[in-house]
């Protein structure tokens, strides 16, 4: 999602799913990569890749 103070995409890092996980009594984050075949198409200008805008984007 879009935020104010991260402007930008950072997709080779945060392309994936946050994922949460009870271990231990405690809850666990950690991420998994999107599969290959969801990644956008990065020939295309970012208008195409992401046709949904978001607020300041």
């Amino acid at each position: 999602h879009y935020r104010e103070d991260y402007p930008h995409r950072d997709d080779p890092n945060w392309l994936a799913w946050v994922l949460l996980k009870e271990e231990d009594g405690q809850m666990k984050a950690f991420k998994k990569p999107v599969p290959e075949k969801w990644w956008p198409d990065l020939s295309q200008p970012y208008a195409k890749r992401y046709p949904n805008r978001f607020p300041g984007e």
